[in-house]
């Protein structure tokens, strides 16, 4: 994740990066982009399905390896 705090109204513009299948899917998904806003007061993850996103808990994810 890449990104810059715009000096002008303290908001963070960001550009992220995914490899492997993912984007592809959000691509033929019907998605360019994904917008995100605030800041999540616990550890939460984006699921998207048929077309509704939502933000759900992500502690039981935590401490897990990503391989």
């Amino acid at each position: 994740m890449r990104g810059v705090l715009e000096p002008d109204d303290q908001q963070y513009a960001g550009r992220g990066a995914a490899s492997g299948y993912w984007a592809a899917y959000l691509k033929q998904a019907g998605y360019d982009g994904i917008v995100i806003q605030g800041a999540a007061k616990s550890p939460q993850y984006l699921f998207i399905n048929d077309g509704k996103p939502e933000l759900r808990n992500a502690r039981e994810f935590l401490g897990q390896r990503l391989s």
